[in-house]
């Protein structure tokens, strides 16, 4: 007897969100009965996480936008910008903006990362000065 087949419940998400699936296609594509997507999903969408993000949203973005600013050191910001990770950010505000119906415009990131790399080093100096003051 063959062994049942799990679902994977992040693809079931993606496919009811972002491809618009029917539970029936969902269970389908996964070899699993509806009734496991179904309760698999309810208990998602019922989860107190899952609703304090829908919420928060703006705020959530907006956390990880800091965390991601806080991160970023000398090396981390060259390696963010191989990776894309200050066009990210640039693009969670843009989010944390239209989510809170304020008005967005495109902006010129090269412009935002010169002035971000300006207070890096700023906020660097400060580290140092504390550190220096401490010892």
């Amino acid at each position: 007897m063959p062994t049942p087949k799990k679902l994977d419940i992040n693809r079931a998400i993606k496919q009811r969100r972002q491809h618009n699936m029917s539970i029936r296609d969902i269970a389908a594509s996964q070899g699993v009965p509806k009734s496991t997507v179904h309760q698999a999903l309810q208990r998602v969408e019922h989860s107190p996480d899952y609703l304090d993000f829908v919420n928060h949203k703006d705020g959530v973005f907006e956390e990880l936008q800091y965390r991601l600013l806080q991160e970023a050191d000398g090396t981390a910001l060259k390696t963010m910008l191989n990776k894309r990770g200050l066009t990210d950010v640039a693009i969670l505000q843009d989010k944390i903006q239209a989510m809170r119906g304020q008005a967005t415009q495109i902006i010129d990131v090269r412009g935002a990362i010169l002035q971000l790399d300006g207070r890096l080093e700023q906020l660097s100096a400060v580290i140092h000065r504390q550190e220096t003051d401490d010892n």
